[in-house]
């Protein structure tokens, strides 16, 4: 929504230069760095007499992080990419208020079914996912230096990510495929033919979005395949 203060971190034009060698050491030598997990998990499996399996369940749970006493010591830290600092002005960093991160609680909900129609020996089955998506970042062009009081150093602007993790996630995605599966048995051995039927709904659930804040920010980049359909066989013996 903006309106807040984000606090970044640049260093100063007497830097010592970047050099390929990385320090590895203990966090703790800093701070603590915590990663934390919360979920629950429930699933169902249901076998029938008539033949009818089902399985499904849902799942919901949290990723929170926190690496404050690091970035409090080493604020370098919040410019990092993949996973190493770095100095590269184009690669997008933290704001100081993003040393804690809590992504919120995301559920998903899938499920089966599957049954052989007797005497004909037609397999009809389905799955069904509904799936959160990603968290959506904004990676802005800082060019405005506010209290800095000098330009950035070695750089026009700095890239910061200015939506807080766990404000804003990318769209829920909807999918249900189905299969009608037809069996011959001879010999001992088994053939299924089937037909697959991907995207039955024909969802068109955005599944990556542009990122960099903008005119064009959270443009869709993809999107679930459409519907569409798949002929095979099977032949177990």
């Amino acid at each position: 929504g903006g309106g807040y203060t984000l606090t970044a971190f640049d260093l100063t034009p007497a830097g010592a230069a970047t050099t390929a060698r990385q320090f590895v050491t203990r966090a703790q030598n800093f701070g603590d760095v915590t990663e934390h997990f919360d979920g629950v998990n429930v699933s169902l499996n249901a076998r029938l007499r008539n033949g009818l399996l089902i399985q499904g369940g849902m799942g919901t749970g949290r990723v929170v992080t926190n690496d404050c006493d690091v970035v409090e010591k080493l604020p370098e830290t919040l410019h990092q990419f993949l996973g190493n600092n770095t100095r590269v002005f184009v690669f997008g960093a933290r704001p100081l208020e993003r040393c804690e991160q809590n992504n919120g609680f995301r559920t998903q909900v899938q499920g089966l079914a599957s049954y052989t129609i007797p005497r004909i020996d037609v397999q009809v089955s389905g799955t069904f996912q509904n799936l959160p998506g990603g968290n959506v970042s904004a990676n802005a062009n800082t060019f405005g230096t506010g209290t800095l009081g000098r330009p950035f150093s070695g750089a026009p602007f700095r890239v910061f990510n200015i939506v807080n993790a766990g404000e804003l996630y990318v769209e829920r995605l909807n999918q249900l495929d189905l299969r009608v599966a037809k069996i011959f048995r001879f010999a001992g051995a088994r053939t299924n033919v089937n037909f697959d039927f991907y995207n039955a709904l024909n969802g068109n659930a955005v599944i990556g979005e542009n990122f960099t804040y903008g005119a064009a920010w959270r443009t869709p980049q993809s999107i679930l395949l459409p519907r569409m359909f798949k002929l095979s066989a099977q032949f177990d013996f």
